[in-house]
């Protein structure tokens, strides 16, 4: 009896949003890439049925933020990284020993967002993604920071060792930063992240899953809860002085600022080129 019903379910919510699909789809004809994109997967519509981005979204809102999302994901990603992501393929945007960090589709649900920044190991298998949406022309939401599932189980030793490499920076922590300096970039003035409260795939873990507080690493990097109950991250990047910095760490944070410097400039320098990033290795990966 199930099909059935979600046969019926979905048959009934195309009637009664055949106007907002016209208007959307309207919208993404005129774009060459995003025409690509969706005639290529015509379920990426569908996401709107279910959630996007923020659970407590109506479904006009969620048509309303897919077009907006799109229209700015058009004025700030240049004409080859469009093309690039159009080809459900990876840009790359930096990396460094052990690591690197690509801009895509996001592979894991989309209605945790549109795009993704991937962290990924070595062997370019992705470690942590960060999924997100444009909100506006200057603001984004960070709807997920996820750790992806792997069946090695050596998730916890890859961290240690790529915290260890950036100087004690951890993972999901670079990720963010790399974020933030894309944002930058693209002259966003407002970054959101999602409340737990408010994630769209908000249910209990399982044993073996990666268990993400989202509060705490809000507040640890800059972030203060809003009045519509998200976190406003700033936008601004911001070094400790060596007056707070513990007299033995201040060598470590002085090679990680230098770090960060280097993942800048390549970032910038990515978002201008965009290159195209190998495809991930997807073994022992489940997404």
């Amino acid at each position: 009896m199930k099909r059935p019903y979600h046969r019926y379910r979905y048959a009934l919510l195309m009637a009664i949003t055949r106007q907002r699909r016209a208007r959307l789809l309207a919208h993404i004809d005129a774009i060459p890439e995003w025409r690509q994109l969706f005639s290529k997967d015509g379920s990426l519509l569908f996401v709107l049925f279910r959630r996007y981005l923020d659970r407590r979204w109506s479904m006009g809102r969620r048509f309303d933020m897919l077009e907006a999302d799109l229209g700015a994901a058009a004025r700030h990603f240049r004409a080859d990284a469009m093309r690039i992501l159009a080809n459900r393929q990876n840009m790359h945007i930096c990396a460094g020993p052990g690591y690197s960090i690509d801009l895509g589709i996001n592979r894991p649900t989309r209605i945790e967002g549109m795009w993704a920044f991937s962290l990924n190991d070595a062997e370019n298998r992705p470690l942590f993604n960060l999924s997100f949406g444009f909100t506006g022309p200057d603001s984004v939401l960070i709807a997920s920071m996820q750790g992806v599932k792997r069946s090695d189980g050596d998730t916890m030793g890859l961290i240690r060792q790529l915290t260890k490499g950036c100087h004690g920076l951890r993972p999901h922590s670079l990720l963010l930063e790399v974020f933030r300096m894309a944002c930058a970039c693209w002259g966003i003035r407002r970054i959101e992240g999602i409340d737990s409260r408010h994630q769209v795939t908000r249910y209990k873990k399982k044993e073996d899953e990666f268990k993400f507080d989202y509060r705490a690493y809000w507040i640890e990097h800059g972030a203060h809860q809003g009045l519509d109950g998200n976190w406003l991250r700033p936008v601004e990047a911001r070094c400790r002085t060596p007056d707070e910095m513990p007299g033995h760490k201040r060598a470590m944070y002085r090679k990680r600022y230098a770090l960060l410097d280097g993942i800048a400039a390549q970032t910038a320098e990515a978002l201008q080129a965009a290159t195209l990033a190998p495809d991930h290795v997807l073994r022992g990966i489940r997404l």
